[in-house]
């Protein structure tokens, strides 16, 4: 069903950080039971509205097991081009229609969506005709605004699809006002990208070593949308007892870190989420 729980929690405009940050300013360390964090604070340029950091993430562990995880392609849409500041809704509602355009390639005319490497499908990178289709998004969810609410970004979707002949259905993965990874988990199972709305975000990226998984987040406190195309799920034990992660596999819209791992656990606050299908 077309979902708006946007018409309660959609006064949150979602101006987004969409530039890299520049300086440095400071660094401090915050530990916990199992997981040590490094911050790095950078300062912010002229284009960044919010405050940016860098914070790396340690967890020290005894044993470690991977879960399951998947992802709705080998390489997903990750397209960042931004038509004007404050535009993160519609790169957002871009990398869904490109997703999928893999099913029916009228979504974005004169663009190939990508091709399958052996059974595993990887979209392309963005070209002219998916920065189009952005701008044309941006008209439709932000038009003359700065930034744009959850309901502007349903409505903005609702029409391009329209204008395209398809239909696109929203479905909830909150519980109680609150985010329920196991809900986004299913519709990703289900083929369904996740739209995330956000209230501070980070885009993580994992590395391995020996007793010690590292991960660096790119944070910000800004208002952002991002959608999950996948997840991973990891259990620790450690010196503290046990520890699981469910990391959420994102096409982030922002510059330089346009693919990641977010921690919905971390530094952020998930307004909203809805599953999403365009048919």
């Amino acid at each position: 069903m077309f979902h708006l729980s946007s018409l309660i929690i959609g006064s949150a405009v979602f101006l987004c950080s969409l530039f890299a940050p520049v300086g440095i300013e400071t660094e401090v360390k915050q530990p916990t039971d199992d997981i040590h964090y490094y911050e790095t604070v950078y300062a912010t340029g002229d284009d960044e509205p919010m405050p940016i950091d860098v914070t790396t993430a340690h967890i020290p562990y005894i044993t470690k097991t991977q879960g399951p995880s998947h992802s709705l392609a080998l390489q997903c849409p990750k397209y960042v081009y931004s038509p004007a500041v404050g535009s993160c809704a519609s790169i957002a509602g871009g990398n869904v229609i490109g997703y999928f355009d893999r099913f029916d390639e009228n979504l974005i005319p004169n663009h190939q969506a990508g091709q399958y490497v052996r059974d595993y499908f990887v979209y392309g990178m963005e070209d002219d005709a998916v920065n189009a289709t952005i701008r044309k998004l941006y008209e439709y969810i932000t038009g003359d605004g700065y930034g744009a609410t959850e309901e502007q970004f349903l409505s903005g979707m609702n029409r391009f699809c329209s204008e395209k002949g398809k239909t696109i259905s929203f479905y909830s993965c909150m519980q109680n006002g609150s985010f329920s990874y196991s809900s986004a988990k299913s519709y990703l199972d289900s083929g369904m990208p996740i739209v995330l709305f956000l209230e501070g975000y980070n885009v993580g990226t994992m590395f391995t070593y020996e007793n010690d998984d590292t991960i660096d987040y790119y944070y910000s406190s800004a208002n952002h949308i991002m959608i999950g195309f996948g997840y991973k799920e990891f259990s620790y034990t450690t010196t503290s007892g046990t520890l699981d992660k469910h990391l959420l596999s994102v096409a982030s819209g922002v510059i330089y870190n346009s693919n990641g791992l977010y921690d919905y656990t971390f530094q952020s606050k998930v307004n909203d989420a809805l599953a999403v299908n365009i048919y």
